[in-house]
């Protein structure tokens, strides 16, 4: 308050504008910090997804995704608070982490998938490229393809899938 005293008295006597414009002013400046704090406190900018990553492989056929050349050699999380249960099916959100950027653009990727567990296939509901490592900063790239991935025995995708619907079993 006497912060804002100062310098509305300093407003006043640099501009020669009336007090009540100076408060007019101060107000704006108050209620615009006031919608920063808000925005940052909705808006989080770092991480863009907050989880609890479990690492469930890593190695060199993690080349089963849609951007395969990107990830050939990398690890992948399954965030464990993500899963959900729905009917015959889970939903849960993974993310593949490049070992070695074969792109300086293309890093990381969140992907939100479905699965029946059955073993056979997943369904990518959406996903989101990231230039930094660990899906952390804001998404270069968001995509919603929805579309089935098959699941080939021994991969690092079926080994990620199968483990997801363990960890539903325990839910």
């Amino acid at each position: 308050m006497v912060t804002q005293r100062r310098y509305i008295r300093k407003f006043f006597l640099m501009s020669g504008y009336k007090v009540t414009d100076a408060l007019i002013l101060v107000s704006i400046k108050c209620l615009s910090f006031i919608c920063c704090l808000l925005s940052m406190y909705l808006f989080p900018i770092s991480p863009a997804y907050s989880a609890n990553w479990v690492e469930v492989e890593v190695g060199e056929d993690s080349g089963d995704t849609y951007l395969w050349p990107y990830f050939y050699s990398a690890s992948r999380f399954v965030d464990g608070d993500s899963i959900k249960k729905s009917g015959d099916s889970i939903t849960y959100v993974e993310l593949v982490n490049a070992k070695k950027a074969i792109s300086p653009n293309v890093t990381s990727l969140v992907v939100s998938k479905k699965s029946n567990c059955d073993g056979e296939k997943v369904v990518w509901q959406s996903f989101f490229i990231y230039k930094s490592a660990m899906g952390l900063g804001n998404p270069i790239m968001k995509l919603n393809p929805n579309e089935a991935q098959q699941l080939k025995k021994g991969e690092a995708g079926a080994l990620s899938d199968a483990f997801a619907c363990e960890l539903a079993k325990l839910k």
